[in-house]
């Protein structure tokens, strides 16, 4: 059995790995032709700034850059729908075997669990599964590849100012470190997930209570437990947005101030005849927006370490429902590995 949700959400994703494979291939290719565009403009500008303008070098470039976008538009529209038809095939699978399971649990498990928990782990926690798969994988992909190719693009074409456009990055890295290990230390997701839960169960309460509500004319702020769920769990998000906004406001400042690193330097290389405009032209585009997938990066690490904490509830209800069906079938050898569960439930483990 997985103990971690990083192997169990391998696992899950095994029968559908061609699909997903496809699918990072063509969001890692269509990042490629995303950078072809910018790197044609640089090289348009350069012709138009020859003494002899070279007119039908200027259409083929163009021409290629149109071609480019349409690819990069249709590759991504295959990523896209790979990965969901994978993602959802996933989610039919485990949803299934979830249900059969719960099916087959004692009464006993459901007196220890609120109907809001249960809910909550088989549609909400179940379907960040499907964002992992369907939009984290293959966006994380296009993240890592494009900007690896542009840092190598730009150290290519002038290696002094693409180093000046990288200096910021692993100061703002640091920081993003820092913001990630006290998230992992913190149980501000765990405390999201459990009040998240709570307010669930309470919904269903009220819908149930409904009748009575409205035969006594009472209205929602009368029924406590719905309402306090809903001002606990808008004060916990105010509280993790009060302590996460200084690092990362701090991150975001120093991964968008490449510009102030490239702009003095690159004014001076040109004044002084070591770059051309165009070379200075290309790197205050691509040194700008070198920032947009690191930053992508940055969002896709905080949705995961949320969709990883709702993994951890899956597969403790995974657990807690294989002990109960063990204790009841193998008796005084409870203690023993759950090869019955495992059996029968091969898809949640």
């Amino acid at each position: 059995m997985a103990t971690t949700p990083l192997p169990f959400m391998l696992r899950l994703v095994q029968k559908q790995r061609v699909k997903l494979f496809a699918s990072c291939i063509c969001s890692a290719t269509g990042a490629v032709f995303a950078l072809v565009p910018y790197v044609l403009v640089f090289r348009i500008t350069d012709l138009l700034l020859r003494s002899t303008v070279e007119w039908h070098g200027i259409r083929c470039l163009i021409l290629m850059a149109f071609i480019s976008i349409l690819l990069r538009f249709i590759l991504m529209g295959a990523s896209t729908m790979l990965a969901h038809a994978a993602a959802f095939h996933v989610l039919y699978d485990l949803r299934v075997c979830l249900i059969d399971k719960l099916g087959k649990l004692p009464l006993g498990f459901f007196s220890e669990q609120h109907s809001g928990r249960v809910k909550k782990i088989v549609a909400d926690d179940v379907e960040r599964i499907e964002s992992f798969i369907a939009h984290h994988l293959p966006d994380l992909t296009a993240s890592l590849v494009a900007p690896l190719l542009m840092i190598a693009y730009l150290f290519s074409v002038d290696w002094r100012l693409a180093i000046a456009a990288l200096l910021p990055i692993p100061a703002a890295y640091a920081v993003q470190g820092i913001i990630f290990l006290r998230g992992r230390r913190s149980e501000d997701m765990k405390q999201m997930h459990h009040l998240s839960e709570t307010m669930n169960g309470a919904i269903v309460e009220f819908v149930h209570a409904m009748p009575v509500i409205k035969s006594f004319n009472q209205t929602v702020h009368s029924f406590a437990r719905y309402r306090n769920s809903v001002e606990s769990y808008a004060a916990l998000w105010g509280e993790i947005a009060r302590k996460k906004t200084p690092l990362y406001t701090l991150f975001l400042l120093l991964l968008e101030s490449g510009l102030l690193f490239i702009m003095p330097l690159g004014a001076w290389m040109y004044g002084q005849g070591y770059v051309t405009f165009p070379v200075l032209a290309l790197f205050l585009l691509l040194g700008v927006g070198l920032t947009a997938p690191l930053r992508q990066i940055s969002t896709l690490a905080h949705m995961m370490q949320n969709n990883m904490e709702g993994v951890r509830r899956i597969q403790a209800v995974s657990r807690r429902g294989a002990v109960i069906l063990h204790d009841r079938l193998h008796g005084e050898h409870a203690n023993h590995p759950i090869r019955y569960f495992l059996s029968k439930c091969h898809v949640c483990v």
